[in-house]
């Protein structure tokens, strides 16, 4: 059952990028939008009530929040050097249970890391991808 069907818990969810699995989600989603243009026109009989729209080019964005950071896990550090290297898109799963999951190739928009004196170093951080996909986002069912 995916979340096409109905609620699904969260417990099962996972992420991999590159093909590596990122370790310490404890979050993912993403945002898919379409571009849309008013094209309402006058009416012969002058009766435009309601607007006209066009949907044109869809987007998306992905969001993954991180419980800890550490660089030296494989997926993280894959992650960090897709946006520290400028690096072509790569392929993101984003898992619902142990084999439904959406995948698209994104790139790596923002990392933040940083320290503060009275909180605990490492903790989370929100990491976010631009989907970059002629195929847009799938699902795998």
């Amino acid at each position: 059952m995916t979340q096409a069907d109905g609620p699904v818990a969260g417990k099962g969810a996972k992420v991999t990028f590159g093909g590596n699995f990122v370790d310490g989600v404890n979050e993912w989603s993403f945002d898919p939008k379409t571009d849309k243009k008013e094209v309402t026109a006058m009416r012969t009989g002058n009766n435009a009530a309601w607007r006209t729209w066009l949907a044109t080019l869809k987007d998306a964005t992905i969001t993954i929040k991180l419980s800890f950071v550490d660089l030296t896990d494989t997926g993280q550090k894959d992650l960090w050097d897709n946006l520290m290297n400028g690096e072509a898109a790569a392929e993101i799963k984003l898992y619902e249970d142990s084999t439904h999951y959406y995948f698209c190739d994104a790139f790596v928009t923002d990392f933040p890391v940083g320290s503060k004196v009275d909180d605990i170093e490492g903790t989370g951080t929100t990491i976010k991808l631009q989907v970059n996909d002629d195929d847009g986002i799938q699902l795998n069912p």
